[in-house]
């Protein structure tokens, strides 16, 4: 899958970006698309996300501006990809997917629940580093 995956991207099939490019694109120029269904969209989505599951995608078309990048996801990529092909074969110029979708969007820009326990701060204070100082 992998191999495919990178196929695509190097013959130009398929146009990614990634998670920390969300910062590149103006809300009033894209429109970022949730593909994946409503009960995915549940768990979290990211801000500002339109969903359009992909079942309902073609006969959806007319809700999205073809004068904007439309930045599709979907939860690993897959359903993202074939988003992008139904959006481009449909007159959409600029369409792009998240590589890795929200599985890897969420946990690298949200925060951790163990940051606390990990922080560079208590890593220095620890037991085991003290007493290595001491040897």
């Amino acid at each position: 899958m992998a191999g495919y995956v990178a196929n695509n991207i190097i013959k130009g099939d398929m146009e990614i970006f990634h998670w920390d490019e969300f910062k590149q694109y103006d809300s009033d120029d894209s429109i970022i698309l949730d593909v994946r269904k409503p009960d995915e969209c549940e768990e979290g989505m990211i801000e500002s996300a339109i969903n359009i599951p992909l079942d309902e995608l073609r006969e959806r078309l007319s809700e999205l501006d073809k004068n904007k990048t439309i930045l599709v996801y979907c939860q690993v990529g897959l359903r993202g990809y074939l988003a992008y092909k139904i959006l481009k074969l449909s007159g959409f110029s600029k369409v792009k997917n998240l590589s890795g979708g929200y599985k890897t969007y969420y946990p690298t820009t949200c925060r951790q629940d163990n940051c606390p326990l990990y922080s560079y701060e208590k890593i220095l204070k620890s037991d085991i580093l003290e007493a290595d100082s001491k040897k």
